[in-house]
């Protein structure tokens, strides 16, 4: 049984995993149920695999920091293992990329934060060519200086090299338009 809350029924309501459009920024306050509209998108987004489309597509959920992507990995491996979905998280430094990159091609969700995307996009074109969803957490991030940037960097390398990707942004807050 899954249980949804009064804001991912608003969200679901509006039918956002549906639409054509592939970009698309979810603001919910924190512990709204951020978390859970992104395990529905992954879903979603890996689901044209029941149809035959392709066998071996990548959701990505980018989040800011190694601590934050520890607890997705966990929480993700939970809740999308239990579908038969393989979750794996990468992060740190650049050491044992041609192994991450083995790994990442035994997998469906990878977990990273954006240096780590950055780094293994620059070193396997494939990736992109696999990808059909970014999930961008704390996207209140953007505009930044550090973080922010990087996020940013992370978003226009997937919009321009993976052009079966929907950019899903999540953020507790957002700025107002025009700040």
């Amino acid at each position: 049984m899954v249980q949804v809350w009064p804001s991912q029924r608003n969200v679901l309501d509006a039918r956002p995993l549906d639409v054509p459009s592939p970009n698309l920024t979810v603001t919910m306050p924190t512990s709204a149920g951020k978390t859970h509209l992104a395990e529905w998108a992954i879903i979603h987004a890996l689901s044209d695999r029941r149809r035959g489309d392709d066998s071996s597509t990548l959701a990505v959920h980018v989040v800011p920091s190694r601590a934050l992507a520890g607890e997705i990995e966990r929480n993700l491996s939970r809740s999308l293992g239990a579908v038969g979905l393989r979750v794996s998280g990468l992060f740190g430094g650049s050491e044992h990329v041609q192994y991450e990159l083995r790994l990442i091609d035994t997998i469906d969700v990878l977990v990273v934060t954006g240096e780590k995307l950055e780094l293994l996009m620059r070193n396997d074109d494939a990736i992109a060519g696999r990808m059909v969803l970014l999930v961008a957490d704390e996207g209140h991030l953007l505009g930044e200086r550090d973080r922010g940037l990087r996020l940013e960097l992370v978003v226009t390398r997937v919009l321009r090299h993976a052009p079966k990707a929907r950019v899903l942004l999540l953020s507790a807050v957002l700025p107002k338009r025009g700040s």
